[in-house]
Parts: C-alpha cells; sequence; structure tokens
C-alpha cells in the first residue's frame, strides 16, 4: 500500500467516523474515560516540562484533560481532517502534519512521546522502525507511553462480534483501519521495545480503561 494510498484511507476514516453512531459513541469514552487514564499515566511518567509528541494524535479527544505544567503539547498526525478536529482540544499547543515513522525532531531533543490506538495499524516491521524514532528524537532517560489495544480485551471480542454477525448478512462492518498487530501479550511488547533499542518496559493491564488497552511504557 502506498503512503498516498495509507492518508486518504485515515481521511475517510475520520469522515465517516466524525457523522457515525459508533463515532459518537466513541468520542463520549474517550473524554469521559480514556482521557482520564492518558492524563494519570502523564503525571506518573513525565517530567512537567519540555516538548511532548501524541505521534498518531488523531482528534486528541484522549488528551482534553492533561495538565499543562510547563509542558507544551504537540498533536503529530498524518490526517489533515484529524489535526482539524485536533485543533478544537485546548490542552494541545501545537499541531504537526507528518509521518510519524519519520518525525520533524532533532535527536533528543524531546520529553516525552504518547499515542493511543496507533501502533496496532502497523506491522511489526513498521512498528520497531517507528519505536527506533521514538527513541532518537527522546532525551535520554525519557519515556514513551503506548496505548495499545489488547486482542482479547473485552471490547475488542464485541467488536468483533459484531464484524463477524455483520458478514452473515452480507455486510461488511469494520470500524476501524486495518489492525494486524493488536497485542498478544506483555512479553510481545517487551519484545518489540528491545528491537527498538529501549532500556527498559513497563506493561500496565489495569480496569482503569475497562480493560481496553496494554500500556506500554518504554525507556530510553
Amino acid at each position: 500500500m502506498t503512503q498516498k494510498t495509507v492518508d486518504q484511507e485515515w481521511e475517510e476514516h475520520w469522515n465517516e467516523l466524525d457523522s457515525s453512531f459508533f463515532g459518537k459513541l466513541l468520542k463520549i469514552f474517550r473524554i469521559q474515560v480514556l482521557a482520564h487514564d492518558v492524563r494519570r499515566y502523564h503525571e506518573k511518567y513525565f517530567p512537567r516540562q519540555g516538548i511532548f509528541l501524541e505521534a498518531g494524535s488523531g482528534t486528541s479527544q484522549t488528551s482534553t484533560r492533561l495538565k499543562t505544567h510547563q509542558r507544551t503539547y504537540v498533536a503529530v498526525d498524518v490526517s489533515e481532517r484529524a489535526l482539524k478536529e485536533a485543533r478544537k482540544i485546548k490542552t494541545m499547543h501545537k499541531f504537526v502534519k507528518a509521518d510519524i515513522r519519520k518525525l520533524p525532531y532533532k535527536t533528543s531533543s524531546v520529553s516525552g512521546i504518547w499515542n493511543l490506538g496507533v501502533m496496532e495499524h502497523f506491522s511489526h516491521e513498521e512498528i520497531v522502525q517507528m519505536m527506533k524514532e521514538f527513541k532518537r528524537v527522546l532525551k535520554p532517560g525519557e519515556k514513551t507511553i503506548l496505548f495499545w489495544p489488547y486482542r482479547y480485551a473485552p471490547y475488542q471480542l464485541l467488536l468483533k462480534s459484531i464484524s463477524a454477525a455483520g458478514k452473515l448478512f452480507g455486510k461488511d462492518i469494520q470500524f476501524f483501519p486495518n489492525e494486524p498487530s493488536q497485542l498478544n501479550s506483555r512479553k510481545e511488547a517487551k519484545m518489540l521495545a528491545k528491537k527498538a533499542g529501549f532500556s527498559s518496559t513497563k506493561v500496565h493491564y489495569t480496569p482503569m480503561d475497562l480493560y481496553c488497552y496494554m500500556v506500554v511504557v518504554c525507556r530510553k
């Protein structure tokens, strides 16, 4: 798939999601549930000052409850449509259209990187390349926080059941673009982070986000 095709796929996804009933439910869940958890991990692992990238920001709806302190929050995404929505989020300060596999930042210039529901859309090879890029721009000792969907999470099983039921009636129900790399285990996350050269990795799986994500914290 060419990059142009990938860009178009995400533009179409954000346009369709914005107008759908599922999209409206997802927005409520992001702001009322996930945003609290995103803030919690920021306060636990990120310093209170510096530049912080939401690498693959989408609409940045899960960033609505972040505490600013002396931080500069930057939404980075390949989709112009998503960044347009992200500009409505008051906690975000800057907006950059870029491929997160090649970030427009100098080596060791960023104090933290995070994303939510991004890594699963790439192959393992692309993920390692991406994580190496995250490591490159991070300052020594700083962290990347990845909210990575767990393949056997309750909501994943629900969505897959709905998609399967749709096929019985001849309907192709796809909630998100292709997700080849949902996490199978903590071990898999740590293996990919090690390949990318991170010095240590912690993986959290808690009810705080209703067991939706494994939260992978990688230290440079």
